[in-house]
């Protein structure tokens, strides 16, 4: 989006092909793609990543396939916690500025505080819809709306600055209900934040104690899904083993352990593109022969959990 919008301003703005700009702008995601190539040996392979992810995802979850009232109204949900509606609405307020500064044929081509500012915004909200309408993304998640949030926040001021110079009583007072609502929906947002800053982070734990047994054993081999914990547990790529290359059953997925010698699994919250997960949804419970809870998940709940291979032994009767 920005290869297109910046250039497109400067041109606006300056009258002239910005060359060096898009030069800089394209440099990014080319270094992207040549660590995809250099990194898998296809530079597309983040997006054949995305589009595996996205199948299996509504693989399991058929329901995804058809865009119903309820689904829709949920994700919208979603993504109006974390845009904030009052920022939503002082940038729809901006685009009528914006469009009344057109009709009234102000030089408004000459790429404005306001206009930049639009342009980021709903260029970001219109990918979003856009991906979602045509399923590359399943569903909306809180965090899609923060970029906009952080971007909508000048857009709502300079809104609120012109419409209370506005003479119009109606006006003002719509927008201040606007404007209160927006405070008390961040005070949600501040309640859910203490509450999430004071839950444990499972996947620093996990990652701790691998780091830990892998100080003690640097030959140290695990099945991990879950990327962040790969990362913080300092741990060589080369001693993880994920499941686009496991096998797809029971008996194999536990031979294939064993045969490498993988020690720790790691099971990723979202579950959907895990092969032991699929396997093995009550791991500890029905599976007590082949692996032991070292951070379980509850039986309630899904969540990042960790569980130890145990030493080959026969299988409990039945």
């Amino acid at each position: 989006m920005l290869i297109a919008i910046v250039p497109t301003l400067q041109f606006l703005r300056r009258r002239t092909v910005p060359i060096l700009s898009t030069l800089i702008l394209c440099s990014a995601p080319a270094i992207w793609l040549f660590v995809c190539w250099q990194s898998t040996g296809n530079p597309l392979a983040s997006f054949r990543a995305h589009d595996e992810y996205v199948l299996a995802r509504l693989t399991a979850h058929p329901e995804f396939n058809s865009i119903t009232l309820e689904r829709t109204w949920n994700d919208a949900n979603r993504l109006a916690y974390s845009l904030n509606l009052a920022v939503l609405a002082g940038c729809l307020v901006g685009l009528v500025l914006l469009f009344r500064q057109w009709r009234k044929g102000r030089d408004w081509l000459k790429a404005t505080d306001l206009m930049v500012c639009l342009s980021f915004f709903f260029a970001y909200f219109s990918f979003i819809v856009v991906a979602y309408l045509t399923k590359n993304q399943s569903d909306i998640w809180p965090r899609y709306g923060l970029v906009m949030f952080s971007l909508g926040l000048a857009v709502l001021a300079y809104s609120a600055q012109q419409i209370f110079r506005n003479p119009s009583v109606l006006a003002k007072a719509a927008f201040l209900v606007v404007l209160l609502y927006g405070v008390f929906q961040f005070k949600s947002q501040a309640i859910d934040l203490e509450q999430f800053l004071a839950a444990p982070d499972r996947t620093q734990a996990i990652a701790k104690y691998l780091r830990q047994q892998y100080a003690a054993d640097p030959s140290l081999k695990v099945f991990c899904d879950h990327p962040e914990v790969r990362v913080v547990s300092g741990i060589p790529r080369g001693q993880f083993y994920d499941s686009f290359n496991a096998p797809k059953n029971r008996d194999g997925f536990i031979a294939y352990l064993r045969a490498n010698n993988i020690r720790f699994l790691v099971i990723p919250k979202e579950h959907e593109t895990s092969t032991p997960s699929q396997l093995f949804p009550n791991l500890v419970k029905e599976n007590g022969y082949v692996f032991e809870g070292v951070i379980p998940a509850s039986d309630d709940q899904r969540a990042d959990s960790l569980y130890k291979v145990l030493a080959e032994k026969s299988a409990p009767p039945g």
